[in-house]
């Protein structure tokens, strides 16, 4: 899933986010007039952030737990760096080949509350003039999961009292 904001005002910023890919390079094919691909991802991604945009991927990247999915998912999270996502939260998805796999992919990754060496809990960037404000939290499912495999992962919460929230979201749109 893809949205983006309305950014005909300058200024505004558009975010692009998307998750749940489960690794998948190509549609499966296990139902018609499937759309996707990490080629396509790449084509909307870039063309979109050419407008004031932020490029985000919000979880669920890897799936599987053989060396063919590990490597599939080494290949995807490299896909995601050189498309040029500018942050990824880190989720139990992200880390289920352990944690260098995922921060050996050069991506800027954010967790609130998965507590891991060179893994910050928010991310400042600038767009559009604007400063943005990114962090990403694993749900409870997600934090004992994580938990479970020997990593630590506290309760979800996110102190947004650090962060201020001005305007609102004029539009949002589906880009399939």
């Amino acid at each position: 899933l893809t949205l983006c904001g309305d950014v005909s005002a300058s200024g505004d910023v558009r975010l692009i986010y998307t998750g749940d890919a489960q690794a998948f390079l190509e549609p499966c094919g296990c139902t018609e007039n499937q759309l996707g691909g990490i080629g396509r991802q790449a084509r909307l991604v870039r063309g979109l952030k050419q407008k004031n945009a932020l490029a985000l991927s919000v979880g669920g990247a890897l799936a599987g737990d053989t060396r063919l999915d590990k490597l599939r998912g080494g290949a995807f999270l490299a896909a995601l760096k050189r498309i040029g996502y500018d942050v990824a939260h880190l989720g139990a998805s992200e880390l289920r080949f352990g944690n260098d796999h995922a921060t050996s992919s050069g991506l800027t990754w954010v967790s609130a509350n998965v507590e891991l060496q060179g893994i910050s809990r928010a991310r400042t960037f600038e767009v559009g003039g604007r400063q943005v404000h990114v962090s990403a939290v694993s749900g409870n499912r997600q934090a004992r999961r994580i938990n479970a495999e020997g990593r630590m992962a506290s309760a979800p919460t996110l102190d947004l009292e650090t962060y201020s929230y001005r305007g609102a979201v004029q539009s949002v749109q589906s880009v399939a």
